[in-house]
């Protein structure tokens, strides 16, 4: 019996009223971690995005919102505790959190 693959639990749901953004942050972690990274590619509300986000069962949200994006801080949810980390706006600032 054959047993079908095991699916990895979804780490990152990138949520933002921006889908063009979120875009690109999911491919840049994705290239730099092998991190799983799931975005909304409709334009639903960022409370509806982060339901989908516990739905999935992802670990971390990821919020993109004008406010981060004014800031140059984007907040990174545990979905499990509901605590928030300010993370910097940088390329690679993702990255080297999940890392840490």
């Amino acid at each position: 019996l054959i047993k079908p693959p095991e699916e990895k639990p979804l780490d990152i749901f990138i949520v933002s009223d921006r889908p063009e953004l979120a875009l690109k942050y999911a491919f840049e972690i994705r290239k730099k971690q092998q991190i799983s990274v799931d975005i909304d590619f409709s334009s639903r509300k960022i409370g509806k995005q982060l339901e989908k986000a516990s739905k999935l069962g992802a670990k971390y949200a990821l919020i993109i919102g004008d406010a981060e994006l004014k800031s140059n801080m984007f907040i990174l949810k545990d979905l499990n505790t509901g605590n928030q980390t300010d993370i910097p706006a940088e390329s690679l600032s993702i990255v080297e959190f999940w890392n840490a």
